[in-house]
């Protein structure tokens, strides 16, 4: 009986040690597949904000230019065909601005994700960083949407003014 019983706990003990083994590869695996979606986040992070930078640069641009516009308007008043170029300009505007829009509450979305993420990990420290930068880019749509709004008031403003003109 005692030979069986020895049998049966060393048995018990092999499937615990394989049954442990396989835990501990999959945490290991865990923990490194961890890092790689850490450094893919982060030059995905990086994308955005060369994307956002450009995006910011090309608001000002367009800023300085619906400036000396506007200057060149007050001189010399504008042809219809130049109201209808400004009026679809403004669109184009009003457009690229709800882009940015959009793309700062996905990037938004993925940055609550990845603090979510990190939460669950147990990361703090991470999930906290995600989370500020899920509050940057929240702003960040905040102020792509009020853009949007003025770029299509001023679209709406030039196609009135088109009309007017046109009459």
């Amino acid at each position: 009986m005692s030979r069986v019983r020895g049998w049966v706990v060393g048995g018990v003990a092999l499937v615990g040690l394989a049954v442990g083994g396989v835990g501990i590869a999959d945490a290991a695996h865990g923990h490194h597949r961890g890092h790689k979606v850490k450094a893919k986040d982060a030059r995905v992070d990086r994308r955005d904000h060369r994307a956002d930078k450009r995006d910011l640069s090309k608001d000002k641009a367009d800023k300085h230019s619906d400036s000396v516009d506007q200057q060149q308007d007050a001189v010399n008043p504008p042809s219809a065909a130049e109201e209808q170029q400004e009026a679809a300009d403004a669109q184009n505007e009003a457009a690229d601005a709800q882009n940015e829009a959009a793309d700062a509450s996905n990037e938004a979305a993925d940055a609550n994700s990845e603090a979510a993420d990190d939460s669950a990990q147990g990361d703090q420290q991470d999930a906290a960083q995600e989370e500020n930068q899920a509050d940057q880019e929240q702003s960040s749509e905040s102020a792509d949407d009020q853009q949007a709004n003025e770029d299509q008031n001023e679209s709406s403003d030039d196609s009135t003014m088109e009309h007017q003109s046109g009459e």
